[in-house]
C-alpha cells in the first residue's frame, strides 16, 4: 500500500519523482490508531525550496490530506517548536512514518526536532497559555447560552484544561484521543478529576446536567488557580497583569 499511496501523493501534487526527498505520513494512520474511513495526512518534501500547496484526493476511498513543500518550509511547518505548544509538537515528530525517502537523510532532518526537551521555561509557557484559554471557556460557560453553545463550550473547556495538566506534568500528549486518558493517570491532578472531567466533557456519552458541569468546571479551576499559586508563585509564571487579577481573584467565582 505504501508505494502506491506514494505514487499517488506524486501525482497528485504534480512533482518529479527525482525532485522528491521524504514522502512522510502524520496522523493516526502513522500512529496506527486510524479506523476505516480516516484520512490519510501526507507531507511531501522536495529537494528544493518551494513554497506550501495543499492538495486534496481520495485514495482507497478515504481522503488524503496532502502538503507539499520544501525543506525549510517543513522543518518550519511540523519542526518549530514554539514554547506553549511543546506538550504536542515532540510527540507527534515520534509517530512520524517515513513512506519514501532515505531513512538515515530523515533522522539526520529531524534530529534537532527530537533532541528538544522540557524546560521550565517551555513549561510555564504551555501553563500559561492553557490556563487562560480554560479561563476564557469558563467565562463562556458562565455567561450560559443556547445548550448547544453551552455544551461546546464545555468540550473547549475540556480539551483546554487536560493541556493545561499536560504542561503541569511536562507531559507529551500523544494524540487528541488519548490525551484524556494520559491526564487520568497523570501524577499531578485534582481529586475527582475523572469525574468532574466527564460531567463537564460528556465523553462518557451520560445525559448532562448543566448546572453539575458548570459545577465542576469551577471545582477544576479553583485546583489548577490553587496549585499554581502554591507551587510557582505568581511572578515566576511571567503572566501578565491580567492573567495576575484572575488567579488573584478566581477562588471566589
Amino acid at each position: 500500500m505504501d508505494r502506491r499511496l506514494v505514487e499517488y501523493c506524486i501525482t497528485l501534487a504534480k512533482v518529479d519523482r527525482q525532485d522528491v526527498r521524504f514522502v512522510v505520513l502524520n496522523g493516526s494512520a502513522s500512529e496506527g490508531t486510524d479506523r476505516a474511513h480516516s484520512d490519510y495526512d501526507i507531507a511531501l518534501v522536495t529537494k528544493y525550496e518551494r513554497s506550501r500547496n495543499e492538495y486534496w484526493g481520495i485514495f482507497d476511498n478515504r481522503l488524503v490530506a496532502l502538503w507539499c513543500m520544501g525543506p525549510a518550509s517543513y522543518r518550519a511547518e511540523f519542526y518549530s517548536f514554539e514554547d506553549d505548544t511543546f506538550w504536542w509538537r515532540r510527540a507527534k515528530v515520534r509517530k512520524e512514518r517515513l513512506l519514501y525517502g532515505g531513512a538515515g537523510d530523515f533522522r539526520n532532518f529531524r534530529k534537532f526536532a527530537l533532541s528538544q526537551k522540557w524546560t521550565r521555561s517551555r513549561q510555564n509557557r504551555v501553563i500559561i497559555a492553557n490556563y487562560g484559554n480554560a479561563i476564557e471557556y469558563l467565562e463562556k460557560l458562565l455567561n450560559g447560552g443556547s445548550n448547544m453553545v453551552f455544551y461546546r463550550n464545555c468540550a473547549s473547556f475540556s480539551n483546554r484544561f487536560v493541556q493545561l495538566l499536560a504542561g503541569m506534568n511536562r507531559m507529551d500528549v500523544v494524540s487528541g484521543r488519548t490525551m484524556y486518558q494520559q491526564a487520568l493517570g497523570a501524577r499531578i491532578r485534582p481529586k475527582g478529576l475523572r469525574r468532574h472531567l466527564m460531567l463537564v466533557s460528556g465523553f462518557d456519552g451520560k445525559r448532562r446536567d448543566r448546572t453539575a458541569a458548570l459545577r465542576s468546571a469551577k471545582k477544576l479551576m479553583r485546583w489548577a488557580t490553587g496549585y499554581l499559586i502554591e507551587q510557582y508563585g505568581i511572578e515566576e509564571l511571567g503572566a501578565d497583569r491580567g492573567l495576575i487579577d484572575v488567579l488573584r481573584s478566581i477562588h471566589s467565582i
